[in-house]
């Protein structure tokens, strides 16, 4: 007996998969995800990690994506209050703030022309500067370089790590931003580094 295969709403979900990956580089926290990750990684064998991706869109589907035909089947209970591929009462994930006293300005000569976002800096900081999250505070990014909040005492670190670090086809330049006092000064190496990063 030949099994009926539902018609699928593939603009739908495409547009459910874009929302999500947008979420993953621009909202969620790295450190959650990573702890989702790895529960997950831990428990579906390689194998079948895209099968077990296509299951949960399947399920998610049945509850919260308005359909072109019936697939006669209800609705899993397990994903019945998610709107838009988001749980409605978890609040957004907030942002450490430093105590300006016990935390510095790195430079860092990578922007928005590069499709940087915060979420981006922060996971280059956690996986390759060895930062935690909570160390990580606030985050402007320019079109051409960006400036990073981070703890006194990790600054250095992060600058011996990350100066001439390959990332996303350029060796990034990574420096102590200039002081307050010097606001109305560009330095020569914000302008040397943002006109090699508009090459």
């Amino acid at each position: 007996m030949l099994k009926h295969t539902p018609a699928l709403n593939e603009e739908q979900i495409s547009a459910f998969l874009r929302e999500a990956v947008e979420a993953v580089k621009t909202e969620e926290d790295p450190d959650v995800l990573n702890a989702y990750r790895k529960i997950f990684r831990k428990n579906v064998p390689f194998t079948m990690r895209s099968y077990i991706a296509a299951y949960l869109i399947k399920e998610f589907e049945g509850s919260s994506f308005p359909r072109s035909k019936p697939y006669g089947r209800r609705s899993n209970p397990r994903f019945a209050d998610r709107s838009r591929g988001y749980f409605p009462d978890r609040p957004p994930a907030e942002r450490p703030m430093l105590e300006p006293s016990e935390s510095v300005s790195i430079f860092m000569s990578i922007g928005r022309s590069r499709r940087v976002f915060p979420r981006d800096i922060i996971t280059l900081l956690i996986q390759n500067a060895d930062v935690s999250r909570e160390r990580i505070g606030d985050i402007r990014i320019l079109d051409n370089y960006s400036f990073v909040q981070v703890m006194n005492e990790d600054a250095d670190k992060i600058i011996e790590k990350l100066n001439d670090f390959p990332y996303r086809g350029k060796n990034l330049s990574v420096s102590y931003s200039r002081k307050p006092e010097e606001e109305g000064v560009i330095t020569e190496t914000v302008i040397e580094a943002a006109g090699s990063d508009a090459e």
